[in-house]
């Protein structure tokens, strides 16, 4: 009975990670202390960051650049215990982590559709 009571918070921990992978489609800007991700009309901008693999691919941002990007993630806005938030200085109320890049676009039309809420 108390080894189920043990395994039971890690089966729940599990379900829960799972459930929150989705789709996202956002503008990402990169540059020194800076992996900034706002979904698309949105306004707010949560840390990226990838899963520990190569989610980049062939594909690598510039560095000081923004890209429109779609992305399977998942989005975690609790911290951890002792910080405030996520990313440089905990100053972000989010964290995005990816798992796989769908699409990039750096057209700057679609940048800018994104950023007001387009397509």
């Amino acid at each position: 009975m108390k080894l189920l009571a043990a395994i039971a918070p890690l089966a729940l921990v599990a379900c829960t990670t799972a459930q929150g992978e989705d789709t996202y489609r956002g503008v990402y800007e990169s540059g020194f202390e800076v992996s900034n991700f706002t979904v698309c009309g949105s306004g707010e901008t949560w840390w990226l960051e990838t899963a520990g693999v190569d989610v980049w691919g062939d594909f690598r941002p510039a560095f000081n650049a923004e890209v429109v990007l779609v992305v399977k993630a998942t989005v975690d806005h609790e911290p951890e215990e002792g910080f405030t938030g996520f990313g440089h200085l905990s100053a972000f109320p989010a964290q995005i982590t990816v798992m796989e890049i769908i699409s990039h676009d750096a057209d700057e039309a679609a940048i800018r559709a994104c950023r007001e809420g387009g397509a």
